[in-house]
């Protein structure tokens, strides 16, 4: 059968690096097996590679092998879980895998208002995630009433900062770390 007659079969191909990169099979172990996505003697073995890479790698090839009804049975666990990583389910149900963005480009003005727009009301927490110092948040909280504006603020900040390596990823693993990545890649659709 081709990729065309199985869609989540070429769904996991498409972001099959971005999973490799983010998919941590640890948290999702238990849910799997009680779903018959991995056997016992899968669930055990998984458990002992070493390396998050290679157990993810391993996971995946094993999944692709197994067909549309584990896959679809996967993205259940996955999105039934959205307090272990609640951006992968997100991504990965995005038109293009990705949101219609890449998520290692740089992030761009617009991106950077959605994202003030959406999560204003965590600015401190994705400032602090971002590595904006405690002296600069204080500057900052003085000098703007409404949070939304403040995390603006942080954010150019940071990207000036960082320049071309303040990326769409970075951005939203902080705002993932402030709970709300979620929020954040939709607004970003």
């Amino acid at each position: 059968m081709s990729d065309v007659q199985q869609p989540l079969k070429a769904l996991l191909k498409r972001n099959y690096e971005f999973l490799v990169e983010e998919f941590m099979v640890p948290l999702y172990l238990d849910a799997m097996y009680s779903r018959d996505i991995v056997s016992s003697q899968e669930k055990d073995d998984l458990a002992t590679i070493p390396g998050r890479s290679k157990q993810t790698r391993t996971f995946l090839d094993s999944l692709l092998r197994k067909g549309e009804s584990k896959i679809k049975a996967f993205l259940e666990v996955v999105k039934s879980a959205p307090d272990k990583q609640p951006h992968i389910y997100t991504v990965l149900m995005s038109s293009d895998g990705h949101g219609g963005f890449n998520l290692d480009a740089e992030v761009t003005e617009v991106q950077l208002l959605k994202v003030g727009e959406t999560a204003g009301s965590k600015w401190f927490e994705i400032g602090a995630y971002l590595g904006t110092a405690m002296t600069v948040l204080e500057d900052i909280s003085d000098r703007h009433r409404d949070n939304s504006h403040r995390l603006v603020d942080v954010l150019h900040r940071w990207h000036d900062q960082k320049g071309q390596e303040a990326s769409v990823r970075n951005l939203v693993d902080a705002c993932t770390e402030a709970n709300m990545g979620v929020a954040v890649l939709k607004a970003l659709e």
